[in-house]
């Protein structure tokens, strides 16, 4: 009998092969004599000299980032990619990582028993407030630190490299590519992050379009040493 987590990573690497199969056959006429392509290269001329606000700073490697990198990027559900601007440009996805991760959580476990331990209701708080339900415990919902902390540790996997792998495994098939990590990252992350050490398997993917996600550069930050 095959282990369940060796299925879902041969399942995940075949379903991720065909992803890319099927993008890969739609992106060569996607922009071609397109209305859409047109309109986003004029919402990004209209829009590339706005300088209002701020690079993240919170993050030192954050603030490292150009401020007049400015890309748009949209995928039709049938494959098609469109582009225009910085949008090859890699960047950290950061929080977004928390939905693909309470996802998997689900899927290792029954709804009713993620709903025990992470709640699902509004908080109004930072993303990185403490924000615990009175009486439980447990976080108010999957989108704060707290409650992407709990998720990750409802991650099926014996072992915490299987956990990881199995992280990774998921992130590439969403990604539609092959994930790298970004070392740099982590590392300001972890000197900083003192309210929490959210998301130990996957604090900021880095990822850039790439036309559909083919041979794009993807980053997860390393795991963390035990």
């Amino acid at each position: 009998m095959v282990a369940p987590w060796v299925d879902s990573i041969v399942r995940t690497q075949n379903a991720e092969t065909l992803f890319r199969t099927s993008y890969m056959s739609h992106e060569s006429a996607a922009a071609l004599n397109s209305p859409i392509q047109d309109y986003l290269r004029e919402l990004h001329a209209r829009y590339a000299t706005l300088q209002d606000g701020k690079v993240a700073t919170y993050i030192p490697e954050l603030a490292k980032a150009n401020p007049d990198w400015f890309g748009i990027c949209l995928v039709t559900t049938d494959g098609h990619v469109y582009e225009a601007g910085d949008s090859r440009q890699a960047f950290t996805i950061q929080s977004i990582s928390k939905p693909f991760v309470y996802g998997l959580a689900l899927e290792d476990n029954t709804r009713a028993e993620v709903l025990k331990k992470i709640s699902v209701e509004p908080t109004g708080d930072a993303f990185n407030a403490i924000s615990l339900e009175p009486g439980t415990g447990r976080p108010r919902n999957p989108m704060i630190n707290a409650g992407a902390i709990a998720a990750t540790g409802m991650i099926a996997g014996k072992q915490p490299s299987v956990r990881w792998r199995r992280i990774m495994e998921m992130f590439c098939l969403y990604a539609g590519t092959e994930l790298s990590i970004d070392h740099d990252v982590y590392q300001s992350e972890s000197t900083t992050g003192h309210r929490n050490r959210h998301e130990r398997f996957a604090p900021g993917i880095r990822l850039t379009t790439q036309a559909a996600g083919r041979q794009g550069r993807y980053a997860v930050p390393a795991e963390p040493s035990r």
